[in-house]
């Protein structure tokens, strides 16, 4: 299971960013994060959910929860981070589409959380239903 040490500094390096520059960004010391990273140290809570938003991750990611999460990045864009820690930009109408109709509505994001332990068999066959019903 992934810490949130290692998070930490997998987010840091993934946006190439030194200890110094990652404290400079969220106003702590660079022995702070050094800290942070090696597990000497953790954050309070308002920390850690400050490291969450500057990096653009759910706090359950961030903690080692999770290994996927989806978060917002702009009105017209979504950020998607992967087990792999590879980041891929999405920018379409239905993306756009669906991040309205979220931001909007938060309740949906329940949709979302309950397909993350859904099998692609079952994702192909809700595609096709919906492709037939269009």
């Amino acid at each position: 299971m992934t810490t949130f040490k290692e998070r930490l500094k997998e987010l840091r390096n993934v946006k190439n960013l030194s200890q110094r520059e990652l404290a400079e960004e969220l106003n702590v010391s660079k022995s702070a994060i050094s800290m942070y990273e090696s597990g000497a140290r953790e954050p309070d809570h308002e920390m850690t959910e400050k490291i969450a938003d500057y990096f653009n991750v759910d706090m359950d990611y961030l903690m080692g929860r999770t290994d996927v999460t989806m978060r917002f990045v702009s009105p017209h864009s979504c950020q998607k981070m992967d087990k792999n820690n590879s980041q891929e930009y999405y920018n379409d109408e239905t993306v756009r589409a669906v991040t309205d109709r979220l931001r909007k509505n938060p309740e949906y994001s329940v949709m979302f959380k309950a397909a993350t332990n859904v099998k692609p068999e079952d994702i192909d066959f809700v595609t096709q239903f919906i492709e037939k019903m269009s």
